[in-house]
């Protein structure tokens, strides 16, 4: 990974959530994917069929049911940490390498009275800092 560049894995499966057409993936969701995948590129970012052609032909040559595994994982993940945060009194949550995945920022948003951190690569979260300020949703521990 180079230091000038926001993580390739974290870009990619943020475009495979993008692409992928099901219920796993929230509209809420893919407008945060979708706002750091254009601040990662710098323009507008549309899921054309030779776009989508790509990923799918990558997806099935490396790991088929990948970008559908990325997507259930991650509504997992947010189902067990809403669980913690409505069960116990959790004052904070450091999320580590969390790449391009909104969830701290949604969870922000709901549990207003926890602080929420997250640590990552650099180029990786100034990308992220760059969209959230953009869609006005950027988070003071960010």
């Amino acid at each position: 990974m180079h230091n000038q560049r926001p993580s390739a894995t974290a870009l990619l499966i943020a475009k495979s959530q993008l692409l992928l057409r099901t219920e796993a993936v929230s509209a809420v969701r893919a407008d945060y994917y979708r706002a750091f995948v254009e601040a990662v590129e710098g323009k507008p970012w549309y899921s054309n069929l030779a776009t989508r052609y790509w990923h799918h032909f990558i997806e099935r040559i490396s790991i088929p049911g990948i970008y559908l595994h990325y997507a259930l994982r991650k509504l997992c993940i947010e189902q067990t940490a809403k669980e913690f945060l409505e069960g116990a009194q959790v004052e904070q949550v450091i999320v580590i390498a969390g790449g391009f995945d909104p969830l701290s920022v949604m969870l922000s948003q709901q549990y207003a009275s926890t602080a929420f951190f997250e640590l990552d690569h650099p180029a990786t979260q100034e990308a992220k800092r760059l969209a959230l300020t953009k869609l006005g949703a950027l988070i003071t521990s960010l």
